[in-house]
């Protein structure tokens, strides 16, 4: 089954007893699925020279024809490439057409043509400036302690809080009020005990000290419930800003800074 599919018709290998020496690849194959389907892959690599002047000739030629469409395609790739001890220099051409043989059309035809020349110059020197107080910033400072305060991010803007974030229960909690409302929405306090959050159809009600809240009607929980924290702000766990509100967040252990972003 494979042979109907994909055929070696030539192959030829020569290869030099001694390190850069020359040598010679030469392939030749056909593939098709079918009948109506048939391609022809020729590929020649030549290879002349010694360590310090190697010279490399490379085709590569693709012809494609499918018989039902009547359509084919044939794709040329040649580089040519030298290298000596001091440059190397390459150029590849790469054409290729798709003709309608029934009509004598030509649908597309191109040439790429790709050129490089490097030279090595023995008079180039780098050089690498001594690091200095001036010149350089120690990563250290950037990096926050262990006990620094958890930062936030909304939409790639700090948000400012009156009281830190903190953690209650292995949960981190935030105030709400201040990322609610740089998310668009409305936060309103019902006596007793409830938490209003509007933001276009979206309606969300949460009780303080209770698990349970309530999002367009459907009833959900929290592993922390929300609470008071310095006798008037409202803190929440910062799983409900992903549940409740609809955001993407992201916590940089590295940095202590959680990014959260609305989707």
């Amino acid at each position: 089954m494979m042979s109907e599919i994909f055929r070696v018709e030539e192959l030829k290998l020569e290869v030099p007893l001694v390190p850069y020496g020359d040598s010679l690849f030469h392939m030749v194959t056909y593939f098709g699925g079918s009948s109506n389907e048939i391609g022809k892959v020729v590929i020649d690599i030549n290879t002349e020279g010694s360590k310090e002047d190697i010279t490399q000739n490379c085709e590569l030629n693709l012809s494609i024809k499918d018989k039902s469409e009547d359509l084919d395609a044939n794709i040329k790739i040649t580089g040519l490439s030298k290298q000596t001890a001091t440059s190397t220099s390459s150029n590849n051409i790469i054409s290729a057409t798709v003709r309608d043989y029934s009509g004598d059309i030509t649908l597309f035809d191109t040439i790429i043509e790709l050129n490089s020349d490097l030279k090595y110059d023995p008079n180039v020197v780098i050089n690498v400036p001594v690091l200095t107080d001036s010149n350089s910033i120690n990563i250290e400072d950037l990096t926050p302690d262990a006990g620094s305060s958890l930062r936030v991010f909304v939409n790639n803007n700090p948000v400012e809080f009156d009281i830190e974030p903190f953690v209650e229960n292995g949960r981190t909690m935030i105030p709400i009020r201040n990322v609610a409302e740089v998310l668009g929405c409305n936060v309103n306090w019902v006596d007793p005990d409830q938490i209003d959050i509007t933001e276009g159809k979206t309606s969300i009600k949460m009780y303080i000290n209770k698990k349970s809240y309530v999002i367009n009607g459907v009833e959900k929980q929290l592993d922390v419930p929300p609470s008071i924290k310095d006798g008037e702000r409202i803190v929440v766990p910062l799983r409900f800003i992903t549940e409740g509100l609809g955001c993407e967040v992201y916590y940089n252990q590295l940095i202590n800074v959680v990014y959260i972003t609305k989707i």
